[in-house]
């Protein structure tokens, strides 16, 4: 069935059931033990460090780095704790790939990020930059602070860049955003990708965000069993969610101008639903298939009044 939609739904009670259990904390893990700082009590799955608690372990850490960690044009692996008093910042220039991977159950702790390949305005001499959070343990944390600065990873930037956490790899972060969101300079070759696979993946911040001042290519998708927790969530990009066991779930507003799917299983929860296009006069497309398949939202706008959002529903 395909349903020409450009109006404002309450309730849709057959896609969106009201919920009625009380919300549960989002975090990287349901016990709140598996991280441990210096003084061997657990943390708060959510990671929330006071600056002067972050300082002092800092200080304790014998492996701690005292500089931003910069990456460039290179390869590199993280396979046990690490603690940066700065920035993660891993850069492409010139058609090179720069990849950094986190895996054998590290923990890299660091004051924020960027994942950013060098912009391009022909598509000649692409560049690539890339973070991969892999296997169990594995994990990017940024304790989540009061402050505007050092609680965000950048993917993409004016550039290309993708983010990879599977097989049981997680990130934690206050913000995430795909694109240049607050700034101009990207283009037609500018791209950002998140990628959450396999069982226990899971990405946790509390804002979303994606697009820029232009138009913005970036993608999320989440197979296999990963899931992604947040609570704000305002995107341009092209969202697939496949497989049982795969979610992702928002406790606030979830607003996205590009195409949704959800297929096999998948789910996607969230208080607040509106589904628009980035362009105007353009037509965005929702699909949910299989079984099991659910999109649950406690109000659903979908269309503007400049665009339409058509959905489809099949399979069950």
């Amino acid at each position: 069935m395909l349903f020409p939609f450009n109006l404002r739904l309450s309730i849709l009670p057959l896609l969106a059931p009201r919920r009625t259990e009380t919300p549960k904390p989002s975090g990287l893990a349901a016990t709140p033990c598996g991280f441990y700082g210096v003084s061997g009590v657990a943390m708060n799955p959510l990671f929330k460090l006071s600056p002067l608690a972050f300082a002092v372990t800092l200080a304790l850490l014998p492996d701690a780095q005292a500089a931003d960690y910069v990456l460039t044009n290179g390869q590199e692996t993280f396979n046990s704790d690490r603690l940066i008093d700065g920035a993660i910042d891993v850069n492409a220039t010139d058609g090179n790939t720069s990849t950094l991977t986190i895996n054998s159950g590290a923990t890299v702790t660091s004051e924020g990020g960027s994942i950013v390949g060098q912009a391009s305005r022909t598509g000649v001499n692409m560049a690539q930059a890339n973070v991969v959070v892999e296997g169990a343990g594995s994990r990017w944390v940024v304790p989540r602070t009061s402050f505007v600065l050092g609680n965000t990873i950048v993917v993409g930037g004016v550039g290309q860049g993708d983010l990879n956490v599977r097989n049981g790899g997680q990130v934690s972060v206050r913000d995430l955003d795909l694109g240049e969101v607050n700034g101009s300079r990207s283009n037609a070759f500018s791209n950002a990708q998140l990628l959450v696979s396999g069982q226990n993946s899971l990405v946790d911040a509390v804002n979303i965000e994606a697009g820029g001042v232009f138009v913005y290519r970036s993608s999320i998708t989440a197979n296999d069993g990963g899931k992604i927790n947040s609570q704000q969530v305002d995107i341009d990009s092209v969202v697939n969610l496949s497989g049982a066991g795969t979610r992702w779930d928002n406790s606030g507003a979830f607003r996205n101008r590009n195409n949704l799917t959800l297929d096999n299983g998948a789910v996607l929860t969230t208080d607040s639903l509106l589904l628009g296009s980035a362009i105007i006069g353009r037509s965005n497309q929702v699909s949910i298939s299989g079984q099991g398949t659910r999109l649950a939202a406690q109000s659903m706008t979908l269309g503007t009044s400049d665009s339409r959002t058509y959905l489809t529903l099949s399979d069950g």
